[in-house]
Parts: C-alpha cells; sequence; structure tokens
C-alpha cells in the first residue's frame, strides 16, 4: 500500500469525486475522514469508508484488519473489483454530468442506478438504507435528472424530499438542513450544518 493523505480544503474537487464514489460503493451517506483503497492502474476506487478504528471494536472493523481484507480481495478477486470499477466510472460521469446520453451504456446504467436505489429505498419513511440516515444529495441529484422519464425514480425522490423536509433533518427554526438523522424515521437531528449539503439540497427543492 502507498498512503496519500488529501486535504479536502485544498482539492475540494477530489473530495467531490471520492465522497461521490463512497456513496455508490457503500450505498451510505459520506464524511470525513474518508478511506479509500484505489486500483494502482486507473486510481479508481473499490472499497471506501468513512473512520476505521487502528484496531476492532463496538462492532466496527479495525484498520488492521481491513488492510488485510482489502490485500485479499485484490489477489484473489481482483477481475471483479475492476469490473466494478468500470462500472463506478460511468455512474460517476453518468452523475456529473447531470444529463443522460444516448448512449445505450448510460441508458442502461441508469436504470440499473434506479433499480439499487429502489431496493434501498425506506417506503415507509423516505430515503435510503437504515439509520443513520443522511439525504445523499448526490442520488437525490440523479433521480431528480431522471424523474421525467422514470416513474419509480420520480416517486422515491418526492417522498424523501417531504420525508426530510417536514421531520427533524430540517431545521425548523433555523432554517437548512442538519447533516443526518441518527435514525430511520428522521426524526432526531445530528445537530451539525454543512454548506456543501445545504448547497446540493438547495438545487434539488
Amino acid at each position: 500500500f502507498v498512503n496519500i493523505k488529501v486535504d479536502r480544503e485544498e482539492r475540494p474537487d477530489l473530495d467531490r469525486i471520492y465522497q461521490l464514489a463512497h456513496q455508490l460503493l457503500s450505498g451510505r451517506g459520506g464524511g470525513w475522514p474518508l478511506t479509500l483503497f484505489l486500483d494502482p492502474g486507473d486510481l479508481a476506487p473499490f472499497v471506501a469508508g468513512t473512520y476505521f478504528p487502528p484496531h476492532g471494536r463496538d462492532g466496527l472493523i479495525g484498520f488492521d484488519e481491513l488492510l488485510e481484507r482489502v490485500h485479499a480481495a485484490w489477489n484473489e478477486q481482483r477481475g471483479a473489483l475492476q469490473s466494478q470499477n468500470a462500472q463506478l466510472r460511468l455512474a460517476l460521469e453518468l452523475i456529473s454530468s447531470r444529463r443522460l446520453t444516448s448512449n445505450s451504456d448510460a441508458a442502461a446504467l441508469a436504470e440499473s442506478l434506479v433499480d439499487q436505489a429502489q431496493a434501498r429505498f425506506d417506503r415507509r419513511h423516505g430515503g435510503f438504507g437504515n439509520a443513520p440516515k443522511f439525504p445523499q444529495a448526490p442520488l437525490l441529484d440523479f433521480l431528480l435528472d431522471v424523474a421525467d422519464q422514470d416513474p419509480d425514480a420520480a416517486s422515491m425522490l418526492i417522498d424523501t424530499l417531504r420525508a426530510m423536509a417536514r421531520n427533524g433533518l430540517q431545521d425548523h427554526l433555523g432554517g437548512g438542513f442538519f447533516r443526518y438523522c441518527v435514525d430511520a424515521a428522521w426524526e432526531i437531528p445530528h445537530f451539525e450544518k454543512m454548506l456543501s449539503d445545504n448547497a446540493q439540497l438547495l438545487t434539488i427543492y
């Protein structure tokens, strides 16, 4: 492994790309510190996570064990990981472009992303995944792009936006949105606001 530390304040472009990559790989909201393992050939991330303690504790995998698992996966499943990287690159290009092209691969990928979103969609409370629940603005942005063409995407988008606006994620006194909620029902917020999150949500709402 070659260790590289990046200051997100100095390279916000890399932070944006890798936060998106983390959401696509893990299905969860990002954060800092962000930990990524990159393919040494094309520098595409194939494993992503946020904080890892030095050693396993409280149900969290330790960084020492993570290194061993990543090393084994790279040696034993390299072909599958590189195939995943190709899909990830297409997804990042699609989300960043904010438009669907006529390319059949892009259309197929968009359909696949909607299917993956449906699999993780919380039909009772809106949003994606379980607690802690993040707004996942890049995913909502993508759903907005395809909503005119896909009723399922439109339904997930509207239900999630309404749930976030009506419940605890929104600061009903001070305005704006908190970073995430600690529960699946969007009732108990983590009392921190991120300018980047609110800027992205502003364009979506």
